[in-house]
């Protein structure tokens, strides 16, 4: 399935449940005000998913923040596994999260994702915030930029546990060419 326009995109919220699964493509998909270009996912009462496998990719996807998906909400979940980025992008002024915010206390869990390219003020791949929680395994980032902190991932107030995880090319304005971990953040092993 292709998913290709300048205002396209998928929104669940409360409750729902989203499953994308195989090569579903996401391309220039954008939310220029808002967040998630291509997918937003939110919750505030009531558990909500999202799981991504089998290879999809999102190119060349932009929104204020989470350049192609955003996750937000306490009772919000994600599963992403073997997904391709390229090309994603934040507003580099002041939005989070090239190609994927994580805020307000959501989780993500990403297994063989592909990150090239993509760009934000802040988490130039992946912007994780507000007692948010991060776990990858195997993903590689290359070439992301932020042009203040966290090339490739920036994690405020948040938990990241990284394993088996590549960087290459990270740049920042400020801080952190690849990763960047303020206001206790925690960086671990499972």
């Amino acid at each position: 399935m292709l998913f290709r326009s300048e205002r396209l995109g998928i929104s669940v919220g409360n409750g729902g449940t989203l499953r994308v699964t195989g090569a579903t493509k996401f391309d220039s998909c954008s939310a220029p005000m808002g967040e998630g270009g291509a997918i937003a996912v939110a919750s505030t009462n009531a558990a909500t998913v999202l799981e991504i496998t089998g290879e999809a990719t999102f190119n060349n996807c932009e929104a204020f923040s989470g350049g192609a998906i955003s996750i937000k909400g306490h009772d919000t979940t994600a599963n992403i596994a073997d997904a391709q980025f390229a090309d994603c992008l934040a507003n580099t002024t002041h939005g989070n999260g090239g190609s994927i915010v994580v805020s307000a206390g959501a989780s993500l869990v990403l297994s063989g994702a592909n990150f090239q390219g993509g760009s934000a003020a802040d988490g130039g791949a992946i912007h994780v915030s507000d007692a948010s929680r991060l776990t990858d395994t195997g993903s590689e980032f290359n070439s992301s930029t932020a042009t203040a902190s966290g090339g490739a991932i920036a994690a405020i107030s948040s938990h990241l546990i990284l394993t088996d995880t590549q960087f290459k090319n990270g740049n920042a304005g400020t801080r952190g060419g690849t990763v960047s971990a303020t206001d206790t953040s925690q960086i671990g092993r499972a």
